[in-house]
């Protein structure tokens, strides 16, 4: 058979027709069964996929958090930030060492070289820091060690106040009964409860008591030290029980430490604590004020883990917080109002692209029934957008990414592209079934033969643009990697779509005789005629051009 017999053999198509495309047309079965995969999939990672205010990063930082209460700051700097910079040095791969000391507190940060394993480094700097333990002040609190997270902030903050309690207790109930409630919900890191009047126990000693005793304030606390304490009283066995004693030597309230006996040193008189000292249940110097509406309160705040997702968390306290006060948990003298939502911005982030992909699909579909008259081949555009961005969320889910204001910034971008390659396949099938007069089925190969070069090369191209970006490094890398991957997604996805399901469709709704007439109706005839004119002014003016073509690049040189 000759090449002219191929060209006018109505029965050619699967038997002649090579490639993705045209495989898709052949097997609209397995088509529609491969896009109902990726229907399930995509809505399968929807579900699952963590959603953030900003990507995990992982910053190649270390900080180490030292307390100690009541210090100035220049002897924080003296006695602790000296010491552990000089020991923190040493640790292997640090590219940077800078601390910052402020009243009872001191922060050193280890920054290392990108692409430093962090747990590694902090078993290296952990090590170091034990040594160093050795010259810190004995009466210090724990160093804290972990990972420098930029997305380490409260996602959910509340204020407690009452207007029967003292904030004293207020702080009180809230350290001994809400915090553990809350602790245990999935996904979080820590509560912290900030503001208030905490309980302290203060013993206000007589110096000059203390001097005609000979007694000093170390003695004093090393004894009261002593005396706090549970001791383990052996066994207590009969011929039926065997039952475990212990003494309870620890204070239950400010009388029972004043009750205290003191040895007086040289001698074996004992005195009581009440003798020398006041003691008084009172509440540490506040520090941190805090009001809500006016009124004294306390600040609860809700970190989450890393990798947690941050909406499940917010969703999570928040019904955990309207399910206590329901059952009766919260006093209903104690009233609550939530100061910090972090799920806000990712809500409204979510919902920012949503509404664009939507505007996208719906602007996409009434630019092809302007121009091609057909609802049919609207509804092909209308339904490719959906399927590609599911594919998209497919392997940013593979990919281990999140949804955020970064990834969500790429999808929107991508929202764009996905438009282009769907329509120049669409436009291109419809000219040969209406124009040329073709089978829906023929038009669909050879339409997709003609374009099919154009749609991968432009989309490779887009590709290129954006790739190499992944290949920059420091901290740009870790915040726009994110981006660039979902926009690649979005794009290769938009090319699956155009060169599979667009002409299958195409193929398989134009075999249906139903017509809508939109094509033959006064409004569709007009603007067709205007674009008809539009396009042979564009002729003659590019024919004119051509002519003058060395004048028209030296103009667009000038330019």
């Amino acid at each position: 058979m000759t090449e002219e017999a191929l060209d006018d053999d109505p029965t050619r198509g699967t038997r002649y027709y090579r490639g993705l495309s045209h495989a898709a047309i052949d097997r609209p079965a397995g088509t529609a069964a491969l896009a109902s995969v990726v229907l399930v999939l995509g809505l399968f990672f929807i579900e699952r996929l963590s959603v953030n205010l900003l990507p995990e990063i992982e910053f190649p930082m270390v900080t180490i958090t030292v307390n100690y209460p009541g210090v100035a700051p220049e002897v924080m700097e003296e006695q602790v930030t000296r010491v552990l910079e000089r020991a923190l040095a040493a640790t292997e791969g640090l590219t940077n060492l800078s601390s910052r000391a402020s009243e009872g507190r001191t922060n050193v940060n280890l920054t290392f070289e990108h692409g430093t394993d962090l747990d590694i480094a902090m078993q290296n700097a952990a090590r170091l820091l034990e040594t160093a333990r050795q010259q810190l002040p004995r009466d210090i609190d724990p160093p804290r060690l972990r990972k420098w997270d930029p997305g380490e902030w409260a996602v959910w903050q509340a204020g407690l106040s009452s207007t029967s309690r003292s904030p004293l207790e207020v702080r009180d109930w809230i350290d001994q009964r809400l915090l553990p409630q809350l602790q245990t919900i999935d996904g979080i890191a820590t509560v912290e409860a900030i503001g208030g009047q905490i309980r302290e126990i203060e013993i206000i000693l007589d110096q000059e008591r203390l001097r005609s005793y000979g007694l000093t304030l170390t003695l004093v606390a090393q004894q009261l030290a002593q005396e706090n304490v549970n001791i383990a009283a052996g066994n207590i066995t009969s011929e039926q029980f065997d039952v475990m004693a212990r003494t309870d030597g620890r204070f239950r309230s400010a009388a029972d430490m004043a009750q205290i006996l003191l040895t007086i040193p040289g001698s074996d008189r004992r005195i009581r604590l009440s003798e020398v000292a006041e003691v008084r249940d009172g509440f540490r110097e506040e520090r941190v004020f805090v009001r809500l509406n006016d009124m004294p309160a306390t600040q609860l705040s809700v970190f989450k883990l890393p990798g947690a997702n941050t909406v499940a968390v917010v969703d999570a306290v928040q019904a955990t917080m309207e399910r206590l006060e329901r059952s009766g948990f919260i006093p209903s003298d104690i009233t609550w109002q939530k100061t910090r939502d972090g799920a806000h911005f990712v809500r409204g982030s979510i919902d920012a692209v949503t509404t664009a992909a939507l505007t996208g699909a719906t602007l996409a579909m009434l630019v092809v029934l302007t121009f091609l008259g057909s609802f049919r081949k609207a509804f092909i555009i209308g339904l490719s957008i959906p399927f590609a961005i599911l594919a998209t969320f497919v392997l940013m889910g593979w990919s281990g990414l999140s949804l955020n204001v970064i990834s969500l910034g790429g999808l929107a971008l991508g929202v764009g592209l996905l438009l282009d390659n769907a329509i120049v396949m669409l436009e291109n099938l419809s000219r040969h079934q209406t124009r040329l007069g073709k089978t829906p089925e023929r038009a669909a190969h050879e339409g997709a033969d003609e374009v099919i070069s154009a749609i991968t090369a432009g989309t490779l191209t887009n590709l290129a643009a954006v790739l190499p970006f992944l290949l920059v490094t420091g901290f740009a890398a870790l915040i726009f990697r994110e981006l660039i991957l979902t926009i690649s997604f979005a794009v290769l996805a938009s090319l699956v779509v155009a060169l599979t399901l667009v002409p299958m469709l195409s193929a398989q709704l134009g075999r249906i005789r139903f017509r809508s007439g939109l094509d033959r109706s006064a409004p569709y005839r007009w603007f067709n005629a205007g674009m008809e004119r539009f396009a042979g002014g564009y002729a003659r003016l590019l024919r004119h051009l051509l002519r003058w073509r060395w004048l028209v690049m030296l103009a667009v040189v000038g330019l």
